[in-house]
């Protein structure tokens, strides 16, 4: 899985932001703060080879509606083989709407994002994000990490600025170490 995922960081940087795997501590921890057990519906970005997908089935409800949206077709191939009864969509995160029309809803009430904020630029990044918040039920949550080199990077910094512009509340969480590299986590509330 690790070469894996270092070959599509090579071959596709601009999509897959990460050289390896979200460990099992930081996926837990964002599906914790995620709340999923109250969720009716459940929408993850950037499932990369399911690390968080795994966490979510364990912890929502039978009854929710959870759909994944990937990118890389090299990930939806082995998220499709490993989750056979999940939908995965082999698409960009700008198209939650029309997923979630397709489920016959117009909102969901999470939204867990594995996506690379840091490697996007403003525009796009711009562009997710309001996305994600109109997506979004009021007081809907939206979960996604971001490394702790981006705290550095000006790109980590604007994504950090247009949360706090878009959504009511932004929490932070403390960092977690035992991941590749270190990460936090961020938890918007519409």
């Amino acid at each position: 899985m690790m070469l894996n995922f270092v070959y599509q960081f090579i071959l596709h940087p601009g999509v897959t932001g990460a050289i390896a795997p979200t460990g099992r501590k930081l996926s837990r921890h964002i599906v914790e703060l995620a709340e999923l057990e109250s969720a009716r519906s459940i929408v993850e970005l950037g499932p990369g080879t399911g690390v968080f997908t795994r966490e979510i089935i364990q912890k929502k409800s039978p009854d929710s509606l959870f759909f994944t949206i990937e990118k890389n077709p090299s990930f939806v191939e082995k998220m499709r083989a490993t989750f056979p009864t999940i939908h995965t969509y082999e698409d960009s995160a700008s198209t939650i709407p029309a997923h979630l029309n397709a489920h016959a809803a117009t909102s969901c009430d999470r939204i867990v994002s594995g996506l690379p904020w840091a490697i996007f630029d403003h525009n796009e990044q711009q562009q997710i994000l309001e996305t994600i918040y109109s997506s979004l039920e009021p007081g809907g949550i939206f979960v996604t990490f971001s490394y702790i080199h981006s705290r550095m990077l000006f790109s980590g910094q604007q994504f950090r600025s247009l949360l706090c512009t878009r959504f009511q509340s932004v929490t932070e969480s403390d960092i977690v170490w035992r991941n590749l590299p270190p990460a936090f986590v961020y938890t918007c509330r519409k």
